[in-house]
């Protein structure tokens, strides 16, 4: 009897096309055996070392992804409160070097003010574990979190406070609308620069 962890990435799309990426842990010949069965809903299998392994690298994955919705969430009400448009900030940050898969993922539905979830994203109170996991990792190997991700766990705690837990990512946003006074609804903005 052997024991790989073999956790997912790719959101729903993917798993729906069958093209997620695995990161498994364990030993590498028996992914070699298994990878057949992972490839029925994978297109690309990642052996990460030890087991453990794939649930670190998918925490880390996801702490990336969170950083990027927690930095979307900052930008929209400050791009709001500068006096941009939304719309087309959105359009040049999607377009840009700034684009992330979790802007070009939230924005529009920020904008749009649909933040339902599991309709349209995982719930954020369930997501939060991600982050934890990360923390423990931390605490594991005597390190603190990278500044950036403390940062983004800030927001995304703040999120959680506010009773946001069963919204989705994007709805970190209405952190940050609260603290710079606006609304980020893609409406024209009054005022501004």
């Amino acid at each position: 009897v052997c024991f790989l962890d073999a956790p997912v990435t790719g959101a729903p799309a993917r798993a729906a096309a069958g093209t997620l990426t695995v990161m498994a842990g364990g030993d590498e010949a028996r992914l070699v055996e298994v990878r057949p069965v992972l490839g029925t809903f994978a297109e690309l299998v990642v052996h990460m070392g030890a087991v453990g392994n794939g649930q670190i690298a998918k925490a880390m994955n996801n702490c990336l992804y969170n950083v990027g919705c927690a930095a979307m969430a900052e930008m929209l009400p400050l791009a709001k409160r500068a006096g941009l448009p939304l719309d087309a900030f959105s359009e040049v940050v999607s377009t840009g070097t700034g684009q992330s898969f979790a802007f070009n993922q939230w924005a529009p539905h920020v904008l749009r003010r649909e933040f339902e979830a599991p309709k349209f994203g995982y719930p954020m109170g369930e997501a939060f574990k991600d982050l934890e996991t990360l923390g423990a990792v931390a605490d594991e190997l005597g390190v603190e979190l990278p500044p950036v991700v403390t940062a983004a766990r800030g927001t995304y705690r703040r999120a959680l406070e506010m009773g946001l837990q069963d919204e989705h990512k994007g709805a970190m946003v209405k952190v940050w609308e609260r603290e710079l006074g606006v609304l980020c609804d893609g409406a024209s903005p009054e005022g501004g620069r």
